[in-house]
């Protein structure tokens, strides 16, 4: 479901730092949904990224107005900073396709053993696709799951 209007604000706003990962996953929300960035300048940096992924995102000075699809694009993607490398690792993983992200460095550093959070949840749920499979509530299980 889309945020017809987000506005960044100051605790105890919605956080500036969040506005990164709002954005990838508002581009596969249905319907139209804007943000305002009122604290910190050039933090739409991602905006590009997305588009290469089939996002439909527009933006005007401190705004981003973005119409959700119903399906992004894997590509190959360059972090540029830490929250916006976070967030195009999250549109990746709604992308069809292979998603790669390219200097890491900025994800590794401001998060802890980010791989490993993410291969303990993939493995948790490829572990439960399993057992839906085991009890025949999922007829198919992808090669890539």
């Amino acid at each position: 479901q889309a945020l017809p209007y987000t506005i960044t604000r100051v605790y105890p706003g919605f956080p500036t730092d969040l506005q990164s990962q709002l954005l990838s996953t508002l581009c596969t929300a249905e319907g139209d949904s804007t943000i305002e960035e009122k604290i910190f300048t050039n933090r739409f940096r991602i905006v590009p990224e997305l588009k290469k992924m089939g996002a439909e995102v527009c933006v005007r000075d401190q705004t981003v107005y973005i119409h959700g699809v119903e399906r992004l694009h894997g590509n190959t993607l360059t972090a540029k900073e830490l929250r916006g490398g976070a967030a195009l690792v999250l549109a990746g993983l709604c992308a069809a396709g292979i998603s790669t992200v390219e200097q890491c460095h900025y994800i590794e550093r401001g998060y802890e053993d980010f791989h490993l959070k993410f291969f303990v949840v993939f493995a948790l749920f490829y572990y439960i696709l399993i057992i839906y499979k085991i009890f025949n509530l999922v007829k198919y299980i992808s090669p890539f799951f």
